[in-house]
């Protein structure tokens, strides 16, 4: 468990002084919520935590590709495939796409 976490859900410090004042200053930028951990913006946004185990998945899933076209949706949402043929198992909406001529 990451020590945020600890600390917001257990009050539980590190040993050392200085790790434990930098944990109280950003703790008061976070909170627990449905034992997800979120982070307040500059204004009243919330962003999600991600943990680390996630962060690889999340953005080579981000930038991966070139694809095809599998199928055009509503409201400008496309399901796409792989070019081996590969359908990718959610949406894509027009505005996350750029176009790629090879």
């Amino acid at each position: 468990m990451i020590p945020i976490i600890k600390y917001l859900l257990h009050d539980q410090l590190p040993s050392d002084k200085e790790e434990t004042r930098c944990l109280k200053k950003s703790s008061t930028r976070h909170l627990i919520v449905a034992d997800k951990l979120y982070k307040m913006g500059r204004t009243t946004t919330v962003l999600r935590c991600i943990p680390e185990k996630y962060m690889r998945l999340i953005i080579k899933e981000m930038h991966e590709g070139p694809f095809r076209v599998a199928e055009k949706l509503s409201n400008g949402a496309y399901k796409l495939k792989t070019l081996e043929g590969v359908e990718i198992p959610r949406t894509w909406h027009v505005s996350s796409l750029r176009t790629y001529f090879s």
